[in-house]
């Protein structure tokens, strides 16, 4: 049934021939394996290797976003000691979003959230 052509590891639809013209429009050839009742979750090709280093990513955690989250709560405490709550609350979103990064950087690097 395979004529060429990526197949997936849980394939409901394989297209055999791409961008073929008929009647002035360009068109795809497709293939069920018999479930033809739409796209499988799954379906599309998994990377084999992470999108990024492991060294570089936590050089990027390590020298970046963990300085810059212990600066952010360090302004945060002021302003709020200062009475100045939206910037603290400023200072606080600031701060928040170094975990977040850092777990994103993790990700791509098939590292651990932390």
């Amino acid at each position: 049934m395979r004529r060429g052509g990526a197949v997936y590891e849980h394939n409901s639809i394989y297209q055999f021939k791409n961008d073929v013209p008929e009647n002035g429009h360009r068109i795809d050839h497709c293939e069920s394996n018999g479930d033809a009742g739409g796209w499988m979750i799954n379906m599309a090709i998994k990377p084999t290797a992470p999108a990024l280093s492991a060294d570089l990513a936590t050089n990027i955690i390590d020298s970046y976003l963990k300085p810059h989250w212990e600066r952010f709560e360090s302004e945060r405490k002021k302003a709020e000691q200062e009475g100045r709550a939206s910037d603290a609350d400023a200072w606080m979103q600031l701060r928040d979003w170094q975990p977040i990064l850092a777990n994103s950087l993790r990700d791509a690097a098939g590292l651990s959230r932390e």
